[in-house]
């Protein structure tokens, strides 16, 4: 692979990484779009700190993609050190979040039941958005209660109507109406599902940033022994 075929796979994968930035901030916002409504059930911490991490990702490709772009054209051999070093932190980054929250899963699984539980207690309270987030969440995921519908017979005689599968006044009263299904297994198997999401996508992505860093290095490389070249066969005076 001679210079100038390097360079235009190194322009083409700048343009690639200015695009996933664009992917990057969709993610964040589609993950704030579907957890958005259960944020007053499960804390808001569920929703706010991924969609805010995977924001910054995205900030941090578009300039990272840019600054790549523009040492590109330029020849900059500085630029182009700088690409590979924001790369290269973006893959530490990557890595130890992933093991972070892979240690922490745990932790974050009991921190949502506890969310659970503590939005549950507090369905009766005059919080009305509460309220109907909760519904909402028992309605779309077709569950009721944290572990089962058993849970309202501790807190009150009457199950809510979003338990129901058919809708009714009376409805609670045929168990064969209710989700049986308590909530905090279908909320635990969105939020893996999720997780499995974003963690397939930023997989794939540290693969290509690893290509990326390699052409960066191969481009460093040819840029230096042209920069060699024209010093040694340029015409003195």
């Amino acid at each position: 692979m001679n210079g100038y075929c390097g360079k235009g796979v190194l322009y083409f994968y700048n343009l690639i990484l200015i695009g996933a930035s664009g992917v990057f901030i969709y993610l964040s916002v589609l993950f704030v779009w579907i957890w958005g409504d259960y944020c007053t059930v499960v804390a808001n911490i569920y929703a706010v700190v991924p969609s805010s991490l995977i924001l910054f990702a995205g900030i941090f490709v578009l300039v990272t993609g840019l600054i790549g772009f523009i040492g590109t054209y330029n020849e900059s051999r500085c630029s182009l050190g700088v690409l590979f070093t924001l790369l290269f932190m973006m893959l530490s980054i990557e890595i130890v979040s992933g093991t972070l929250t892979y240690i922490g899963k745990p932790k974050i699984d009991d921190g949502i039941k506890n969310s659970l539980w503590l939005a549950f207690n507090e369905y009766y309270s005059k919080d009305s958005y509460l309220k109907s987030s909760f519904d909402k969440m028992q309605k779309e995921l077709k569950c009721c209660g944290v572990n089962g519908p058993n849970d309202w017979l501790n807190i009150s005689y009457v199950i809510p109507d979003s338990c129901c599968i058919h809708s009714g006044k009376i409805c609670y009263l045929l168990p064969d109406n209710l989700y049986n299904k308590g909530c905090f297994g279908e909320v635990l198997n969105s939020f893996n599902i999720n997780l499995k999401n974003i963690a397939g996508i930023l997989i794939g992505f540290a693969v290509f940033q690893i290509f990326g860093m390699i052409m960066t290095t191969y481009v460093i490389f040819i840029l230096k022994k042209l920069g060699l070249s024209r010093l040694i066969f340029s015409p003195t005076a």
